[in-house]
């Protein structure tokens, strides 16, 4: 049975590292699996989360999970036990899932919302990695957060996408923290080209204040482009919103092709 890692981020967020039982073992974009905790009041329950297999260490996959009550409450308990970290043995069902074809899509847009990044983010990875240097597809990830730990977990992939010349878009719609400032005095709501600092690491994004206006987001990845990939996880009302302007967007330009994945899950 694989080891975990568990790490704290914060008081609400997770962090689990799992070291793979097999090399052949992978995690596609978008997919999940289902843990099982194997110490006591918790080795009975298995609760499915979204997967990536880590950009940092090979041969690892990572889990976020966000704390809420139940299952994810006794994790936080036992970590806090442990001075934030703690490693215990665990039962990897999975993967469960399908990866999408991006490659198809001469422009795509992946929306995330608060702890609904890891389908989105890995499948923009993805499909960064699988583009052509003489590809004209376009790529846009954005991500409204409020949760400043999300940001400090996440960021190396964030960089792994602008590494690979990936339009990404933070939306911050959280407080201002010790650990986490603009360098530039801009005033809320506007957009600036800055330098998103969280803890002793800076990782340079296009940074925004409140949230993102998915209509024009959506329009500008439609411009000059016959289809579109639209892929969207998030908080119930931010993948509604998504789903009703994609929809819109279908019947209002019906000379183009224009898909919607949905990686909503309540869990």
């Amino acid at each position: 049975m694989p080891l975990a890692k568990l790490k704290m981020y914060g008081e609400s967020m997770i962090e689990v590292r799992i070291a793979k039982s097999s090399k052949s073992w992978k995690a596609e974009a978008g997919q999940y699996v289902y843990l099982q905790f194997l110490k006591p009041k918790l080795f009975w329950q298995a609760h499915p989360f979204t997967v990536m297999d880590s950009l940092v260490e090979d041969g690892e996959l990572v889990v976020v999970i966000t704390i809420k009550n139940g299952l994810t409450k006794k994790l936080q308990d036992y970590i806090l036990q442990n001075e934030e970290y703690a490693e215990m043995r665990v039962l990897v069902e999975g993967p469960y899932g399908q990866s999408t074809r991006t490659h198809l899509f001469e422009s795509l847009l992946f929306f995330a919302g608060g702890a609904g990044v890891p389908g989105p983010l890995s499948m923009a990875i993805k499909a960064g990695r699988e583009r052509k240097n003489d590809d004209n597809q376009t790529i846009k990830f954005v991500w409204s957060v409020r949760n400043a730990e999300l940001l400090e977990v996440y960021k190396k992939e964030i960089m792994v996408l602008k590494q690979m010349e990936v339009d990404v878009e933070i939306y911050y719609t959280g407080e201002e923290k010790d650990g986490l400032r603009v360098e530039d005095d801009t005033a809320a709501n506007k957009n600036i080209e800055g330098r998103l600092l969280t803890g002793s690491e800076s990782v340079e994004v296009v940074t925004n204040f409140g949230r993102p206006k998915i209509d024009e987001v959506i329009e500008e990845g439609m411009n000059g482009v016959k289809s579109l990939l639209v892929v969207c996880c998030g908080s119930e009302g931010f993948v509604d919103k998504t789903r009703e302007i994609t929809a819109k967007k279908v019947v209002d330009n019906g000379e183009k092709w224009i898909e919607y994945v949905e990686e909503f899950q309540n869990w």
